[in-house]
């Protein structure tokens, strides 16, 4: 409750400035206060802007590196390796029961 009390007392001195600063008077302080407040409002946007850009781009790096990074090669070769040689048992006379066993035992190993 005092928080909102705070906050609107708060607002209410913001927007007297504001009203102030944009109102129109034609003193040229305010005139000047007015091209410097629109000038920081324009570079604080342009700031966030830049920051939601960084961070956009470390998001799309983080899931490139987790779809296709080196980490994620590695394991479709180990994948394809495996594979491989399944296929070359089943070739030199392995019965299926006794390539899933194998295939079992190597795979608890990992």
């Amino acid at each position: 409750m005092v928080r909102q009390a705070y906050f609107k007392k708060l607002r209410v001195a913001f927007d007297h400035y504001k009203d102030k600063v944009f109102g129109s008077g034609g003193h040229q302080k305010w005139k000047k206060a007015k091209a410097i407040f629109a000038k920081l409002g324009v570079s604080r946007l342009r700031e966030s802007f830049y920051r939601w850009k960084r961070n956009d781009d470390k998001l799309n790096l983080l899931q490139d590196m987790y779809y296709s990074g080196p980490v994620r090669a590695e394991g479709w070769e180990a994948d394809r390796e495996f594979l491989n040689l399944v296929e070359f048992m089943r070739s030199e006379g392995f019965t299926d029961d006794e390539c899933e066993q194998i295939a079992d035992r190597v795979k608890s190993k990992d």
